[in-house]
């Protein structure tokens, strides 16, 4: 939901939006099986289901033409239908994201770290069986960034209590140093 915020401020560029997600946050209060807020933010950003959270803090839902989510997994059934039946760009793999048509305008980059495989990402807030690698996530972020003005960036569910190693910390400074061109 941190992506509401994000966008806020990044308003006046008016972004794309590219959605690196184990989920597809495609949920509104009406289709979501758990009630969990957390799986409703790309919904709320295109103006789906209820919409006070955009008005309390005076956001315009984006397009859905300019949104483009990959992976996206592990979908509810009903988000499934949605996400299908929308205009949002959905590429099942992060690796079609290395030919896909980009929106043509400066991009925020959502980055939901349990896209990536929970085998060699440890530390998930929701893990979700399967995934690309750190290097197939990588990959792609250098053509994104190569071909695309960067207007933000967010990191998220990335849960430091259950690391029991460097591996998550690691993946996490190697895609931030990706993107700062370090």
């Amino acid at each position: 939901v941190s992506a509401l915020g994000a966008l806020k401020g990044l308003e006046a560029q008016r972004p794309a939006v590219l959605w690196y997600d184990a989920h597809g946050d495609f949920n509104t209060w009406e289709t979501t099986p758990s009630g969990f807020i957390g799986g409703m933010p790309l919904a709320m950003l295109v103006g789906r289901g209820d919409l006070q959270y955009l008005r309390g803090i005076d956001l315009t839902p984006l397009a859905e033409d300019d949104i483009v989510i990959t992976d996206a997994r592990d979908l509810d059934p009903q988000e499934a239908v949605a996400l299908g039946e929308s205009r949002v760009t959905h590429l099942p793999k992060v690796e079609d994201l290395l030919a896909a048509p980009l929106p043509d305008k400066p991009l925020y980059i959502h980055m939901d770290v349990d896209v990536i495989d929970p085998s060699k990402m440890p530390g998930l807030g929701y893990p979700a069986p399967g995934g690309p690698s750190v290097e197939q996530v990588l990959a792609t972020l250098r053509r994104v960034i190569k071909e695309r003005p960067l207007a933000g960036m967010l990191f998220s569910l990335w849960d430091q209590s259950k690391v029991t190693d460097e591996r998550a910390l690691q993946a996490v400074l190697r895609m931030v140093r990706t993107v700062a061109g370090t």
